[in-house]
């Protein structure tokens, strides 16, 4: 735009802070040009005071050269805001990120306005970290040389997986003095600098986990730092659990069993097809209206099944054994147990292990007797991960099962 029009009126306190450049050409045009940055300016079509406007004192006429010297003159001055704006939108931008510290980490958001399914949302997301995040593409690219031997353990079977990249997990220290001495690495503020997340329902950041253990792996951390708690988390569990299927399970670790992050509320999911029970637990007849909850030991664990098509009334049965399990053991706090859920396409199921220890004792002894897995709900579930090769190479049926009978 050539001008702003004429006359112009402008706060004198302001002006007197800007300042008029000293120049016989455009200088009105120039402070008009200055405030409109901070201030919204515009026309006003009433009469608020009278001028005179002299003859020939109008620039309508001027000779090309001199009309050509004022049109460069209000270029120069429209390059200058132009950049003095770029400058000044960027430092709004890092004020912005500063105080909304979520808005750089999302990748994008559940739901989106194309209806995506969540799985193909998550895959996306992966590819993207992938190409964006060299450490979690080195990290899936080491996937390739993990090694797994199926173990047959009587009328069930174990996979043991030898994954050097779980040793930080299956290592962390997890007790509370170690937990408060460390920042939360699932909080915002402490996440690297590539990652970045999906947006859960407003409440929760699907994160790629950085330590995967099978060719998709994701981390389900909420927004806001809670401890690990799964009594008000059902529903969020559920409804993961009905969006991810069938190609993910979603499972939740207790504080104490298993979970690396106890300070925070997380959950997390991998290909259903990658857990082993999960595949035993399909070849076995359905449970029908007769038998909503199956609770077993015959697999060396401690496991109840539940399976409802209503959401509400499989809670309301998760809570009351939870209340049952805490009576029985006498805890006040959350029972140490691990929880898949998964959804058939007609019904939920919750698969629980519930657990007597965290880690086995062997886990705590000292050079070549050391045994070195630090059992979760993959593991429970019938992937045995062992991050070090001597585990992988020495434990056989009877050592799995006897860690399985122990901390359970």
């Amino acid at each position: 735009m050539g001008g702003v029009g004429a006359p112009r009126a402008f706060d004198t306190a302001l002006a007197r802070e800007i300042g008029f450049p000293n120049v016989s050409f455009g200088e009105d045009y120039a402070v008009a040009l200055r405030f409109s940055r901070d201030y919204p300016i515009g026309r006003i079509y009433e009469s608020l005071y009278l001028c005179r406007r002299w003859e020939d004192n109008t620039d309508a006429a001027l000779p090309v050269e001199k009309q050509n010297q004022n049109d460069f003159y209000k270029d120069r001055l429209r390059s200058i805001e132009i950049q003095a704006r770029r400058i000044l939108q960027a430092k709004r931008r890092e004020s912005a990120k500063a105080q909304d510290p979520l808005s750089p980490r999302v990748f994008s958001v559940f739901p989106d306005r194309n209806a995506s399914a969540l799985p193909q949302a998550c895959r996306r997301l992966l590819s993207a970290q992938k190409k964006d995040w060299p450490a979690l593409a080195e990290a899936y690219r080491n996937l390739d040389a993990v090694q797994e031997r199926t173990l047959e353990c009587g009328h069930y079977s174990v996979r043991r997986q030898f994954n050097p990249g779980r040793q930080i997990s299956s290592g962390a220290a997890v007790d509370p003095a170690s937990v408060r001495k460390r920042p939360c690495f699932l909080c915002l503020s402490s996440l690297p600098s590539e990652q970045k997340g999906l947006v859960y329902r407003n409440d929760y950041l699907i994160l790629c986990n950085p330590a995967p253990i099978f060719d998709a792996h994701f981390t389900v951390a909420s927004l806001e730092h809670r401890p690990q708690t799964i009594e008000s988390a059902v529903p969020t569990l559920l409804a993961l659990a009905r969006g991810a299927s069938p190609d993910f399970a979603v499972f939740y670790n207790g504080p104490a069993a298993g979970a690396s992050a106890p300070d925070h509320l997380h959950f997390q999911m991998t290909p259903a097809d990658k857990l082993p029970f999960l595949a035993l637990l399909s070849s076995m007849p359905d449970f029908g209206r007769s038998a909503p909850m199956r609770v077993s030991r015959g697999f060396d664990r401690s496991i109840i099944v539940l399976e409802s098509a209503d959401e509400k009334a499989l809670s309301d049965r998760f809570f009351r054994l939870l209340a049952a399990v805490g009576r029985i053991l006498q805890t006040p706090s959350e029972p140490m147990l691990n929880v898949i859920s998964v959804f058939t396409g007609r019904a939920w199921r919750l698969i629980i292990f519930l657990r007597g220890k965290h880690r086995p004792d062997a886990y705590f002894l000292n050079g070549a007797d050391r045994v070195f897995v630090s059992p979760g709900t993959i593991d429970m579930a019938g992937c045995v991960i062992t991050p070090l090769s001597r585990d992988f190479k020495r434990l056989d049926a009877d050592a799995v099962k006897s860690i399985y009978r122990e901390v359970s």
